[in-house]
């Protein structure tokens, strides 16, 4: 029995000697996406009205239907958005957007364009300075503005307009 004691132990030995290692490589991977929303808002024809009509700096038409500024495929983790609206401010009174001439077709002065919101109450969006924020849990995924002309000079000169207006949006 003694001799078969180092015998065990020469072969457990051997047997030690020749088992190999190896190592593993494990790769791990992920992704981090960029919270992103889709919004549109409709062009809007606020109508055709004679200039003699507007009486005086100060007047206002009637307001445009709603507009509504929509939000779509928003990820989850989104939860306020921010509107501002920039674009050229009536010279003679920058609570307004400037109605811009078209080319040859007239040369319309006299005029601005007054944005307010719908939701939430009413409030003048004043071009390049309002900021909105848009709670998308208890607003839901539409937002609504009014839009109007407004007599800014003592007389309106006729013509076609457009008025370029950027919403900017940021959220969270």
């Amino acid at each position: 029995m003694k001799r078969l004691l180092p015998l065990f132990a020469v072969a457990l030995a051997c047997w030690m000697t020749n088992s190999a290692a190896a190592d593993l490589n494990i790769k791990f991977t992920g992704k981090f996406l960029t919270s992103t929303c889709s919004f549109t808002v409709p062009d809007t024809d606020l109508g055709t009205y004679g200039a003699w009509t507007f009486t005086g700096v100060g007047y206002f038409a009637a307001w445009s239907a709603n507009i509504p500024i929509t939000a779509s495929n928003c990820t989850s983790d989104i939860t306020t958005v921010h509107m501002t609206f920039n674009g050229t401010a009536d010279t003679k009174d920058s609570q307004f957007f400037k109605a811009v001439p078209v080319a040859g077709q007239g040369n319309i002065s006299g005029v601005g364009i007054d944005l307010s919101t719908v939701t939430g109450g009413f409030n003048r969006i004043i071009p390049n300075y309002t900021l909105i924020n848009w709670n998308l849990a208890s607003v839901g995924n539409t937002y609504s503005i009014k839009a109007r002309f407004t007599q800014t000079l003592t007389t309106v000169t006729p013509g076609r307009m457009k008025a370029p207006i950027t919403i900017q949006f940021t959220y969270n």
